[in-house]
């Protein structure tokens, strides 16, 4: 139940992690989607002004407006003049000059159908009447003119963006001045439309699409956002990983409990049928049986006592403080292999040491060296094959530098899962609630603490019904190599 709810979990923050993700990337989009909207209907209204002052500047050098003309003409050059006054350009030539297009202009002017605040509009169409009056004049229009106005409303406007303007002619027998064009593709302007003009020319703009200019606007917001998405994704792997560690913690706790109620039950138990021998069997007549049973009780109690020893030590902070000592490595395993007989005989086990170090007396602390071989051996007797007797080879060599131990068992083998987890405080290989390896998984971890406190390494190579390999690598003191 509590991995199903542990899994809950962990989908649940995924969920909402993934939900936020995805509104934080569309609120993002949308913003950054308004302003290159913002941006695109900037400059589409900056080149139809453009395009609009260029026809009006046009127009305004075309008319030919004298004092004997109507009351309407006047009143329609002071309205072109009151348009272009701010737009008077000397760049567009009415002279025969750089030829790029060509055009002819007929223009009739006399009266107005109606004000010219109605009728003449930026982007509008014109409208002129009676073919009294007609002058007819050549206009010539070149790419510079025309992109000399561009540029300035450009700069007025502070738009950076690269375009390019080019100019075609197309007989028409009316001119349309179109807005329905795709921004940055391609732009179609024909100045003006009027019922009398004569005017064939497509205009076409391409403006650069500026995709900095939209994330600029946005960039402190995006910036924001991407801290607050990295801290919240941060928050989550690091919350995941807790959850991970105490549900770890939890079954090592779990298991450690089980284990170590499990291994003090034994000698428990073993006391007392031993007492309840003596008390209710007439063991306690029989001085030979007595002391045997005394014995028996007085092991155990020993065991037990030397386990929860174990456990304070490697509870503690600063558990072991080693002392070092000269002494003779042959020697030492003389006595380590003595001491493991009964054990090896218990088992049935191979014990084989090959000492190939040309270096007899080592500076270490020969005590927790001692106990370092009896756990390794300990390690590899509780994990052996039910079906095969443990053969166990140590075997020792040295360079100039080091003293290195190879330690191999033909035991049960360990899983590459857990060869990373076999040094910690009171991990073992879960085997569920099966107890056929006593111990509370403190042995691994007291030979690595041992190993670094003489400044040296140990190394774990396993396979699964293969065996165990551990290479333990110890500097050798210079002055007592």
């Amino acid at each position: 139940m509590e991995k199903r709810k542990f899994k809950v979990i962990i989908y649940l923050l995924a969920i909402s992690t993934v939900a936020m993700l995805i509104l934080q990337s569309y609120w993002l989009y949308s913003d950054f989607k308004l302003n290159r909207e913002k941006n695109q209907a900037n400059i589409r209204r900056v080149v139809l002004e453009s395009l609009d002052q260029y026809s009006l500047i046009s127009m305004s050098k075309l008319y030919k407006i004298e004092k004997k003309d109507s009351i309407a003409a006047r009143q329609l050059a002071k309205t072109i003049q009151s348009l272009t006054q701010i737009y008077s350009d000397d760049s567009i030539q009415t002279k025969k000059g750089k030829k790029t297009v060509t055009f002819n202009i007929n223009t009739t002017i006399d009266t107005l159908e109606k004000s010219s605040s109605d009728t003449l509009q930026a982007s509008s169409k014109v409208s002129v009447h009676k073919p009294e009056i007609m002058h007819k004049e050549r206009l010539v229009v070149t790419e510079k003119a025309i992109s000399e106005v561009i540029k300035k409303h450009f700069q007025a406007n502070q738009i950076t963006n690269p375009y390019q303007l080019s100019l075609k002619s197309v007989q028409q027998p009316r001119i349309w001045y179109t807005k329905d064009t795709l921004l940055f593709q391609k732009y179609n302007f024909i100045a003006v439309q009027g019922k009398a003009i004569d005017l064939n020319v497509i205009a076409t703009v391409h403006v650069e699409d500026d995709m900095l200019g939209p994330l600029k606007s946005i960039f402190w917001t995006l910036l924001i956002s991407l801290l607050i998405v990295l801290f919240i994704m941060y928050g989550l792997i690091y919350l995941i990983k807790q959850l991970r560690e105490e549900k770890r913690m939890s079954e090592i706790k779990n298991d450690f409990i089980s284990n170590m109620t499990h291994e003090f039950k034994t000698p428990i138990s073993t006391v007392s049928l031993a007492i309840q021998s003596i008390r209710y069997f007439g063991i306690k007549d029989d001085p030979e049986k007595l002391d045997e049973y005394l014995g028996i009780c007085l092991n155990e109690l020993h065991r037990t006592s030397s386990m929860i020893e174990r456990v304070l030590k490697l509870s503690h902070e600063k558990p072991f403080v080693i002392k070092l000592e000269e002494f003779s490595l042959s020697e030492l395993l003389t006595t380590f292999h003595n001491q493991s007989k009964p054990v090896l005989t218990e088992f049935n086990g191979i014990l084989d040491i090959q000492n190939d170090s040309t270096v007899d007396l080592i500076t270490a602390d020969k005590v927790h060296f001692g106990n370092l071989l009896f756990n390794l051996l300990d390690n590899s007797i509780k994990y052996r094959k039910a079906e095969e007797n443990p053969h166990i080879l140590i075997r020792l060599y040295n360079d100039d530098k080091n003293l290195y131990m190879i330690f191999r068992d033909n035991g049960i083998g360990i899983s590459k899962v857990y060869l990373n987890k076999i040094f910690e405080n009171f991990f073992r290989v879960p085997t569920g609630n099966v107890h056929n390896a006593q111990g509370f998984g403190l042995g691994l971890s007291y030979v690595q603490k041992i190993i670094h406190l003489h400044n040296g390494s140990i190394k774990v190579h396993s396979e699964v019904s293969k065996g165990t390999t551990f290479t333990i690598e110890i500097p050798l003191i210079p002055n007592n190599k």
